[in-house]
């Protein structure tokens, strides 16, 4: 049925003559036009599909290119060009015919186009750097320009090399500037030594969402088994580049071989007996978070505390009691920490590629989602999880912020 278009006025009408008149409801009725539904036909549309060719008119392969230009656009049914800047060409490269370079034109019949282009060199690019509250540091005592280790290949935190301190944030294409944010906390591995300085070769350990700035002591980690940390230990977190061209935050910890505890009878009347207990620290996977080895007399009981990191999934866990049943394991269960987010209302927008992953609060890799390149997206928070800058762009679903710009 076809509408009316409606317009009520409510109020009071003056007139010069009569002088004021109350007048509750005036319909006003526009009518319609015959024939008019009252709505607006959707434009019609065809797509075309894109190939990328070279001067040549060989086909381009780079891999990097392919995953960031579109492979075809939309376009009104009968038009006759559409604007260059639909491809999303990467910046490392620019359409070979000068007349292409802001519209491509297509016969209005058209589905398919070869597009010619070619590569462009990059050498360096202007970098700015921000503390971590995103204010710019204008005097960082850094190059204000970085070089890019392969000239062919886009502006990314692995074709450019680390900068100590710093995580890559983003590259703003269109001012043609990569921002770096400083770092005040990641992930420090921790390398075991023996007395004498020498590497010891046993599974490394880690102290998650550390303060770079300050010392690692050694209550902050868990010896690996058979082996206890040396105490009184307060050490320097050193910094490296890694094969990915991120930074890599170590600290050296000694430990020492782990002494052999026996059961053993003290006294004669009213003696006891000393017990060793050895209580595992079991996380949600079934993996064993750390470790804890307790001695003490039969009868007496003991607090303990989880790793860092961690918390017990039960408080009644946290006394144990050391009986004359004698040594024992015990394990425990515990549950990882979830990083404490940040309130920052705001758009991202993905990158230029095919897709980036989503990851849940704990870290974990979202395998059956993610979000496609040149997609925006509202954020509401951020948080440091697994060491990383997240942004949350659903209930439990965490973008890299490496992955977006804001």
């Amino acid at each position: 049925m076809k509408l009316g278009k409606t317009l009520i006025i409510t109020g009071l009408l003056f007139s010069s003559v009569l002088g004021s008149v109350n007048v509750n409801n005036i319909t006003a009725m526009a009518a319609v036009e015959s024939g008019d539904s009252g709505t607006t036909a959707p434009e019609a549309k065809r797509t075309v599909s894109i190939s990328y060719v070279d001067s040549h008119d060989n086909a381009i392969t780079d891999t990097e290119f392919l995953g960031s230009a579109k492979g075809s656009v939309d376009i009104s049914k009968n038009a006759t060009s559409f604007s260059t800047s639909e491809l999303k060409l990467p910046v490392n490269y620019k359409t070979v015919n000068d007349t292409e370079k802001d519209t491509i034109s297509v016969e209005n019949t058209t589905t398919a186009r070869k597009v010619q282009v070619e590569n462009i060199e990059k050498k360096t690019v202007k970098a700015q750097y921000q503390d971590a509250t995103g204010k710019e540091i204008t005097n960082p005592g850094l190059n204000d320009t970085r070089s890019l280790i392969n000239p062919t290949k886009q502006v990314t935190a692995s074709n450019l090399d680390a900068v100590s301190g710093y995580e890559f944030l983003k590259y703003d294409a269109e001012k043609d500037v990569v921002i770096f944010q400083a770092i005040t906390k990641a992930n420090v591995q921790i390398l075991f030594i023996d007395g004498k300085g020498n590497l010891l070769n046993v599974k490394r350990g880690q102290v998650a969402n550390k303060n770079i700035s300050e010392l690692v002591s050694d209550k902050e980690v868990t010896a690996p088994n058979g082996y206890v940390v040396s105490s009184g230990q307060n050490v320097v977190i050193a910094s490296a580049s890694a094969d990915n061209n991120t930074t890599v935050y170590s600290a050296k910890i000694k430990i020492e071989p782990k002494a052999t505890v026996s059961t053993h009878k003290v006294g004669h009347r009213g003696g006891y007996t000393v017990q060793r207990v050895r209580i595992s620290f079991i996380d949600q996977d079934g993996n064993e978070a750390g470790y804890q080895q307790l001695n003490g007399k039969d009868t007496f009981s003991a607090k303990i505390a989880a790793p860092v990191g961690y918390s017990l999934v039960n408080s009644s866990d946290a006394t144990i009691k050391f009986d004359k049943k004698g040594n024992k394991d015990i394990k425990i269960n515990v549950t990882k920490n979830k990083p404490t987010p940040v309130m920052s209302e705001g758009i991202v927008t993905t990158n230029s590629g095919e897709y980036f992953h989503l990851y849940t609060i704990e870290g974990k890799d979202i395998t059956n989602r993610g979000l496609s390149g040149d997609s925006k997206w509202y954020t509401d928070q951020y948080a440091t999880i697994n060491g990383e800058k997240m942004y949350r762009v659903a209930t439990n679903e965490w973008v890299k912020a490496t992955d977006v710009y804001k």
